[in-house]
């Protein structure tokens, strides 16, 4: 296994001033965190005199198309054989089909504090987000004089990657520092109230149509510690997966709740699970059935149907409950 240097800011400075014709990675199923880090990125990179390309093995979520308004992105194709950057990707295997079409990536820029490194990388798991470590970045670059000031455009893809990886800054996560970066944004007068209403007040009628039926699955175990978001493939005929991304916040939000998950039954006998917690370990659950995440906020498949799935896992989110306790 190769061993990947951990960089510095500075080092990771010289590699964005050092990089040609930039393709910037998102990971699958892209949120908020990795499409606002990677938007501010192009902007950046815009500053400096580089035209960057975007990719990703999924689709970009109608909801965070602006994220991208203004900006003069390059093609894949264009860009191809350029500087490749990873951005909020913890492990090769979120980057979906893009690990085999850039098996080399130069630079790898995330806030997760587990994974699997597979570029030379920043990785600051005490930042709420990836935008949160760029934002970093970017102050460093303007400390160099190499970045004249953070335009309106990337001060705002930054302000609303943080938002997003934050629950508009209501999760434990929430850091002095965050908060701090988020001023610092504001004070670049980038319209945070517009931010904020579409990424979580806007909804098209398809995804209203989506949290009608989350709602109607939704199972409780353990006195109602635990609740659940269970879906079929049927149950999500005619919608996206994007239309299904607040399942586990619905879950969350039930009084009482302390661990959420949302399982979506996927081709091929396999579920997806969406994990969240108030003050559980949820990333140790998701790593001991092979996924991975953060403390309150992580992911993981599992065989089964969605029922079957949850009961497999609820031995050890009670574990996870319990050790939470002590």
């Amino acid at each position: 296994m190769t061993d990947f240097a951990c960089l510095s800011l500075d080092e990771v400075c010289d590699a964005l001033l050092a990089a040609e014709r930039p393709i910037i990675l998102s990971h699958v199923r892209p949120d908020g965190d990795t499409v606002g880090t990677a938007a501010a990125l192009s902007f950046i990179f815009a500053a400096l005199g580089k035209r960057a390309a975007w990719d990703c093995a999924d689709p970009l979520p109608r909801r965070l198309a602006f994220l991208f308004e203004g900006t003069d992105l390059a093609t894949p194709e264009e860009n191809a054989g350029g500087t490749v950057i990873a951005v909020d990707a913890a492990s090769p295997a979120q980057l979906g089909s893009l690990r085999e079409k850039y098996p080399s990536v130069a630079l790898s820029i995330d806030h997760h504090g587990t994974g699997e490194l597979f570029a030379p990388s920043l990785v600051c798991p005490d930042a709420a987000a990836t935008g949160e470590v760029l934002f970093a970045v970017a102050e460093r670059l303007i400390e160099r004089g190499a970045l004249p000031s953070l335009s309106q455009r990337a001060a705002a893809a930054i302000y609303a990657a943080i938002s997003s990886d934050t629950g508009c800054f209501k999760y434990a996560n929430v850091t002095p520092t965050t908060h701090r970066a988020a001023a610092a944004l504001l004070s670049l007068d980038i319209g945070a109230d517009k931010i904020n209403h579409l990424l979580y007040d806007s909804r098209s009628p398809s995804q209203l149509a989506a949290e009608k039926i989350a709602l109607s699955r939704l199972t409780t175990r353990h006195g109602g510690k635990i609740a659940a978001v269970c879906l079929t493939r049927v149950d999500r005929e005619g919608l996206s997966e994007e239309d299904f991304e607040t399942a586990v916040d619905i879950a969350r939000s039930m009084a009482g709740v302390e661990i959420a998950l949302a399982i979506r039954e996927l081709e091929g006998g396999v579920c997806k699970v969406s994990l969240r917690s108030t003050d559980a370990n949820v990333a140790a659950v998701a790593q001991s059935f092979g996924g991975g995440g953060h403390l309150h906020a992580a992911g993981c498949t599992v065989l089964g149907e969605p029922e079957d799935a949850l009961d497999v896992l609820l031995p050890s989110l009670i574990t996870a409950l319990n050790k939470s306790r002590k």
